[in-house]
């Protein structure tokens, strides 16, 4: 009997030590259950070691380097991006300045957000100080009218070769290639050459005339303002929008400077780009001109060869 009553006081003591242990309120198992979801916690945010950046630019089309290396171009997401570690966004685009702006991902923003708007480089551009002896001759540069007259000096010339032509009345034309460079002023000086006085002609007797020598064709190309009439536009295809050039966003625009002839049949030649908005633009705008007809300009009743200069801007929709 001893032994039983000994088992027996065992299991009842075991039995009130589950209760207590089980009965709620008592703290037996909460606490542990709110640990355990603490820990599991702190060890999902902990978890997080890599996140992203959403990279935009305005104009898009911007090559985008994240810490140096070329991901694509804008607008596009960066992955895998280490947690904690300083990053460096930067873009680059053609005619626009480099931009760059640091960033920080952490595990509690894993993702992070960079719009840049870029701005336009300022154009590279030299001039030009033009003289002559004698002084008061036309200028003309890559063929098109300068609208001054010697000694001038010509700014916002693009670096680069340029053709200059000068002209006066009594002397014989002068022409040269001469190289500007940016930030720098490029010397012209034209000696021109007086045109060589004709000899008389010499006259004899003669019982047969001299057959009728018809007028030469005149190689000159004039200005507007030599003309009795200048040349007016009859028919000219319109300039459309390349769909591979960079959309223009509202109230963006881009603008072609051309100079062209017009001849005496009234069509077009020689189309020369004197201000660019880029290759696709600019073939744009000269390809329509090409197709362009005109009134040929007139001087005494003569139909004479005309250089024009023309504007086209295209504005963003």
């Amino acid at each position: 009997f001893i032994v039983v009553g000994f088992v027996v006081v065992l299991g009842l003591g075991g039995v009130a030590y589950y209760i207590l242990r089980h009965w709620p309120g008592s703290g037996g198992v909460t606490p542990t259950t709110t640990i355990t979801e603490r820990v599991t916690t702190s060890t999902l945010v902990a978890g997080v070691t890599t996140g992203m950046v959403h990279i935009e630019s305005v104009p898009t089309g911007a090559t985008a380097f994240v810490d140096g290396r070329p991901y694509g171009k804008t607008p596009i997401d960066v992955h895998q991006l280490a947690v904690g570690d300083p990053h460096e966004v930067k873009l680059e685009l053609d005619g626009s300045t480099p931009w760059t702006q640091p960033i920080t991902i952490t595990a509690a923003q894993p993702r992070a957000e960079v719009r840049a708007r870029l701005v336009p480089l300022p154009p590279a551009v030299g001039t030009a100080d033009v003289r002559s002896t004698p002084p008061g001759a036309q200028i003309k540069v890559d063929g098109a009218p300068a609208g001054l007259t010697t000694p001038a000096t010509l700014d916002k010339l693009k670096p680069g070769p340029h053709q200059f032509d000068i002209t006066t009345a009594g002397y014989e034309p002068w022409s040269k290639r001469v190289a500007v460079a940016a930030g720098r002023t490029a010397r012209v000086e034209a000696v021109l050459v007086p045109v060589a006085t004709p000899r008389p002609p010499v006259i004899t007797k003669s019982t047969t005339p001299a057959p009728p020598v018809a007028p030469a064709d005149d190689p000159r190309i004039y200005n507007t303002t030599d003309l009795d009439a200048a040349p007016k536009k009859i028919s000219c295809k319109s300039p459309e929008f390349p769909r591979e050039a960079p959309t223009l966003k509202p109230g963006q625009r881009a603008s072609v400077t051309l100079s062209f002839v017009v001849l005496e049949s009234g069509d077009v030649t020689d189309v020369q780009i004197v201000e660019s908005a880029g290759s696709l633009l600019d073939e744009a705008v000269s390809s329509a001109f090409r197709t362009c007809k005109y009134t040929p300009g007139t001087k005494q009743g003569a139909k004479k060869k005309v250089r024009l200069q023309i504007r086209h801007t295209f504005l963003g929709a």
